[in-house]
């Protein structure tokens, strides 16, 4: 008997004993689960490692779950007696994995999690849970599918609903999947959607839960975009990332980060149109549609910087997004102001009047209030003309063309270079104005106020 033993257990060392005694269990496993489990070979290293060849995991309809010619398991712990499963390492090469979740809610793996949580169907008597863990996976090129059956709708961009990734590698360690859906640190995690947003790098201490997804200490790369350092979206349900702008709740601190449009569009279509580059430093809290920003820090175009705190309801929609800024510094000018205006609306349009161009690069700071066409902004200007205080609501037509009523102070400004009249020079003065336009020959003002010397 003993040697009848010993001569099994040398037996097992040898693949094709191995592959035959798998494959047995995998028609045992294809019985149980009313499906097709199937594989070409195997080895095993006793109570450390499993390298299965060729395996194919289909659903209860016959469609692939899983399809990958080399799978990888390294074990820590084995035991069927206490139905644990410590798993080291595993390790997927050029597979693929096609997840569905159908109309009433149910998933197409959901009979195999039901399998090994209570046992098999066959079983009366309700087993004691596997527990089983994972220190790392490895994911080698593979290609993921997801499909909600349950809608079949046609949107640009990434549709959470009908998610295609292809070229998918990375590594995830200390898994854990008792507390959350996935908790894992992800290292260098890269793939291609469908809809063609490539993601070049993503390392990130990652929580995913059914209400929201967390990014500590995060190095996002995509095609345009770099993001650090961390990043929380917050939402009811899955489903609420195809209305990304009004549903999904961010709460974000960027550390020298680089955001193009480009990249966000695809999961807020509505930024399709707008071609817009900015660097980001500093604290964003909100939906997109009523933003709320702590010590922010942006640049953009050739010599445009803001920094403050600001709220903005109504984006991504420009002309409907009410701003309220207080502003530490700002900088811009007419060029960077007319070519930022283009970006962000889609259209060539030029909402700065000309005369804007005679004050050089404008710096700011004070509180600017409303919206781009209709606001209120109290604060001072340094401008090539000169210094200018002011308390002013300025309204914009359709036509372009201003209208402006409040209280200005000008210090040392070139009032004569402003208004191409050479017999006046710079001017100090305390007045109250009102007037409409700002070309020379249809500019109508109303002036009243002390000027200290002129």
């Amino acid at each position: 008997m003993l040697l009848l033993l010993c001569i099994v257990l040398f037996a097992l060392q040898f693949k094709p004993v191995q592959t035959f005694i798998a494959k047995k269990a995998a028609d045992y496993l294809s019985k149980e689960l009313k499906t097709t489990v199937s594989l070409s070979g195997i080895y095993i290293k006793p109570f450390k490692s499993v390298v299965i060849e060729d395996l194919v995991v289909l659903d209860l309809q016959k469609d692939t779950i899983l399809n990958t010619p080399k799978f990888l398991v390294d074990l820590n712990k084995l035991s069927i007696k206490q139905r644990i499963v410590d798993i080291n390492t595993v390790q997927i090469n050029n597979g693929s994995f096609f997840l569905k979740s159908y109309k009433d809610g149910s998933t197409n793996i959901d009979f195999v999690i039901d399998y090994f949580d209570s046992g098999p169907p066959t079983v009366k008597k309700k087993k004691k849970p596997y527990i089983i863990s994972f220190n790392r996976v490895i994911l080698n090129n593979l290609s993921f599918k997801y499909k909600n059956l349950k809608y079949n709708d046609k949107i640009k961009g990434v549709n959470f609903d009908d998610v295609s990734l292809t070229n998918l590698n990375g590594i995830l360690e200390d898994l854990n999947t008792t507390d959350h859906i996935l908790q894992a640190n992800i290292k260098n995690l890269t793939f291609r959607e469908k809809s063609g947003f490539y993601l070049k790098n993503l390392s990130a201490f990652t929580t995913v839960d059914t209400n929201q997804i967390e990014l500590k200490k995060l190095l996002l790369v995509t095609n345009q975009s770099r993001l650090t350092d961390y990043y929380q979206m917050r939402f009811n349900k899955f489903d609420d990332f195809n209305d990304y702008i009004n549903k999904v709740r961010m709460k974000a601190h960027f550390k020298n980060s680089h955001l193009d449009s480009k990249d966000v569009a695809y999961f807020a279509p509505e930024l399709d149109q707008m071609n817009l580059n900015i660097d980001v430093d500093g604290q964003i809290t909100g939906l997109v549609n009523s933003l709320k920003a702590t010590k922010l820090s942006v640049k953009a175009g050739q010599a445009t910087y803001i920094k403050g705190d600001f709220i903005l309801k109504g984006l991504p929609y420009l002309k409907e997004t009410f701003m309220d800024m207080k502003i530490d510094m700002a900088g811009t000018n007419k060029k960077d102001l007319d070519q930022l205006l283009s970006n962000t609306t889609g259209k060539k349009i030029k909402l700065i009047p000309s005369i804007v161009s005679k004050f050089g690069t404008v710096n700011f700071n004070g509180t600017f209030t409303g919206f781009q066409n209709d606001f209120i902004a109290y604060g001072e200007f340094k401008t090539k003309l000169g210094r200018v205080v002011s308390d002013v609501n300025m309204k914009i037509d359709k036509a372009g063309i201003p209208s402006y009523s409040g209280s200005v102070k000008t210090y040392d400004f070139n009032l004569g270079d402003l208004l191409d009249e050479n017999s006046l020079g710079r001017v100090t003065s305390s007045v109250n104005i009102k007037g409409y336009g700002t070309e020379i020959d249809k500019l109508k003002e109303d002036i009243d106020g002390d000027i200290e010397y002129i």
